[in-house]
């Protein structure tokens, strides 16, 4: 896949409140990113029936799709130095697994990884937990990664420290498969006590992440990655975790998804308050033993529960109460106060918004100057009325142009019931 057309992939992932299942729709619905980002928003409501806010989102976000051009070829360039790959659920070998799969899976549209991308599987497991296990729960991730490897089972963790490392190590061991998702970039190594642990995955098994090489590690990317641990996985092993954590997190999200939970009893010295928690709420079965044949018959036999699986959630993450809107109109005044006295803390501060445009401030240092406005109106000689021809949709008419920053948002009549709105620079319009 060219820069160009990646960048229209990392563009709709970013867009606010665009997830992995809308993303879906979004794609199912146009074929490809570029043409989501060049229908108008009301023609997509209208085929979508997706919100207004979001609509309003990804118009918003179009200004920025030269910040993912740039971000697109610094990315092709990186994933050729570490060896990786960036693959989109358009793209072979990833595209046949998330057809696949993805009607009952929250699949990321784009992966980063590096190491042997068929592994992915429809019968990888997953084993998560705490990171400060007994060693009864680390013995039990061991035993039960090594025998599922052993039978020729993928597995899947999170690379953190305690039974995630427990599990990759039990099935790199067994001489299996293991595959590690990252809450960070695929080329980063996190966290650093894991190093040695990373290269093995990356020379022996599967390195994967949703966000692009270099990003940093933060909470909401590590919340992200169980989502995907649960995406990727047939069924999910809870080891051993408290109430409050993240494999807590993972475990909702298989709830969610309707995925087999599993966990084990320990004794009372054992914090293992979160698996007891969701055996209690029949979320999760009991696993007498890790043997592969007692697991597998457990997972055929798995019952999902049937109750609000949301609200039962909220009993340990409880929703915080809305603020009264005098309080509201307060701290926004509060808060432009602030932006008055520190204005160049601004920008930063919107970026960070973005873990992909975070990224490309990270890695775009060597990539050229933007292009200026002064050469944009140079090169831009297109006007109303012009009749113009686009590789995708055919001959058109340019109804409307609109200066959007350093480029023209071009709207172009195809057909009577045919009205799109283009990037100018990366719509590729030829005039007749």
């Amino acid at each position: 896949m060219n820069p160009e057309e990646l960048a229209y992939w990392y563009w709709l992932t970013d867009v606010r409140g665009i997830g992995p299942i809308i993303s879906k729709k979004l794609v199912d619905e146009f074929g490809t990113p570029a043409q989501v980002f060049g229908t108008a928003k009301s023609e997509i409501v209208l085929r979508t029936g997706i919100r207004h806010s979001l609509t309003d989102n990804i118009d918003h976000s179009k200004n920025n799709i030269e910040r993912y051009v740039r971000l697109a070829e610094n990315q092709v360039r990186v994933a050729e130095i570490v060896n990786g790959h960036i693959l989109t659920c358009a793209d072979s070998p990833y595209s046949k697994f998330y057809r696949n799969h993805n009607d009952d899976r929250a699949l990321p549209a784009v992966i980063h990884a590096i190491g042997d991308i068929g592994f992915l599987s429809e019968h990888t497991f997953a084993v998560v937990g705490t990171r400060r296990a007994s060693e009864d729960a680390k013995e039990e991730a061991y035993e039960l990664a090594h025998n599922l490897a052993t039978a020729g089972f993928p597995v899947a963790s999170g690379l953190a420290l305690g039974i995630d490392t427990m599990a990759h190590r039990g099935a790199l061991e067994a001489g299996g498969r293991t595959i590690a998702v990252l809450g960070c970039g695929a080329d980063v190594k996190y966290p650093l006590e894991n190093a040695t642990l990373y290269s093995s995955i990356a020379e022996k098994g599967l390195i994967i992440s949703e966000f692009p090489f270099g990003t940093r590690p933060t909470s909401e990317n590590l919340r992200k990655r169980n989502r995907t641990i649960i995406a990727i996985s047939q069924a999910v092993v809870v080891a051993q975790c408290s109430l409050q954590s993240g494999a807590m997190i993972a475990a909702r999200f298989a709830a969610q998804q309707k995925k087999p939970i599993f966990t084990f009893r320990y004794g009372e010295t054992t914090d293992n308050s979160g698996g007891d928690w969701l055996i209690s709420k029949s979320l999760a079965v009991q696993l007498e033993n890790p043997t592969v044949e007692g697991f597998l018959h457990a997972v055929d036999s798995y019952q999902g529960t049937e109750a609000n699986v949301d609200k039962m959630f909220s009993e340990i993450w409880p929703k915080k109460p809305r603020k009264k809107k005098s309080a509201m109109k307060t701290d926004k005044s509060k808060k432009s106060k602030r932006r008055v006295t520190a204005a160049p803390a601004e920008s930063s501060g919107q970026a960070q918004r973005s873990e992909i445009l975070q990224s490309r401030m990270v890695l775009e240092g060597s990539i050229g100057q933007q292009t200026s406005a002064n050469r944009v109106d140079e090169a831009f000689h297109f006007k109303l009325g012009d009749n113009v021809m686009h590789s995708t949709f055919g001959k058109g008419k340019i109804v409307n142009i609109v200066r959007s920053g350093s480029d023209y948002q071009v709207t172009v009549r195809f057909s009577e019931k045919k009205l799109r709105t283009l990037s100018w620079q990366y719509a590729n319009l030829t005039k007749l």
